[in-house]
């Protein structure tokens, strides 16, 4: 088992060292430029919105990422996505998409918002910044309507894709909304798009998110393992939903054998992360510990996105927070 701390990722920072990277990428000019770009882009949009302060990765998939840019590449448009799309503007013509080599560690990122709700807002504001999940390696937003969320340079645009109701009971503790999410895996299963990925995670809309301090933390971890991250100490939820990262090898798992988790005990009354993490526990899927992924709100208090390696910071409820 993997562990990192919070205090460990600090000091790392502090003596300009980087885990699990090769030397030589510190010695050269290259990281020069790719802290420069952050730089910039931080003067740009940190005035518009405290998410900006993370800035835009230097390093995700090789796109220059800024407005209406990214879509160069078919980032965010996966197969389902585009199948969607396709049947709703073009005579329902199914649109297939060949698989793209990406470089480990690579990210399939995904999302879940209500659309009459505000997160929606918060969904269009991260994809017009190119922020959170759309700076992945390709990403999908799911919602209980179909909901146009921005548009590519192209002029197509970029709509989540439907699941029917996100509406879920709310507990002392939180939101019983396993069920709900259930849907969604078996919608990504189905897609199969992260097949084309190394690690699948999940990001709620209201937490700041950079992919590329998340790839520092994955790049120690063997191509292939089967593994999740535990992010929390806090009760008995080792995975808490703000960020949840899984490797693909761990969702195959699930997926073969998903009628393990699906027990009235483990789905009734309990909330997706908590559901998650005991899932994959009892798949027999290696837990990796690493504290330093997520600074939750509810446990470290509120407070701007610092920590040095931290991948993921919540909750931001709106996007002057």
């Amino acid at each position: 088992e993997s562990s990192v701390s919070e205090a460990a990722a600090q000091s790392m920072l502090q003596e300009g060292t980087v885990p699990h990277q090769p030397d030589s990428m510190w010695r050269t000019g290259v990281w020069l430029r790719r802290e420069m770009t952050v730089v910039v882009a931080f003067v740009f949009v940190g005035a518009f919105f405290a998410l900006a302060a993370c800035a835009v990765s230097p390093r995700v998939s090789g796109v220059v990422v800024r407005p209406g840019i990214a879509a160069q590449h078919d980032k965010g448009k996966t197969a389902e996505l585009r199948a969607f799309v396709a049947e709703s503007a073009v005579n329902k013509v199914t649109v297939t998409v060949p698989p793209k080599a990406w470089s480990y560690p690579s990210l399939f990122c995904w999302l879940a918002f209500q659309s009459a709700e505000p997160e929606a807002g918060l969904v269009r504001s991260q994809f017009k910044l190119w922020l959170g999940i759309f700076n992945c390696d390709s990403y999908i937003s799911y919602s209980d309507e179909p909901a146009e969320i921005g548009t590519f340079k192209d002029g197509s645009k970029y709509m989540s894709v439907p699941v029917g109701s996100l509406a879920a009971k709310r507990a002392a503790w939180g939101v019983m909304n396993t069920i709900p999410f259930m849907k969604i895996w078996n919608r990504i299963l189905m897609d199969g798009q992260y097949q084309n990925h190394d690690f699948v995670v999940k990001v709620d809309p209201d937490t700041v998110f950079m992919p590329w301090r998340l790839q520092r933390h994955l790049d120690q971890v063997p191509k292939g393992e089967k593994c999740y991250f535990r992010n929390s100490n806090t009760g008995d939820i080792p995975m808490a939903g703000p960020l949840e990262v899984l490797s693909k090898t761990a969702v195959n798992e699930y997926g073969e054998r998903k009628d393990v988790c699906s027990g009235t005990d483990m789905i009734i009354g309990t909330g997706e992360d908590g559901w998650l993490g005991w899932c994959m526990d009892k798949l027999g899927v290696s837990q990796r510990t690493d504290l330093a992924l997520l600074k939750n709100g509810m446990n470290f208090g509120y407070g701007p996105c610092e920590g040095g390696l931290i991948a993921a910071f919540h909750p931001f409820k709106d996007m002057g927070s």
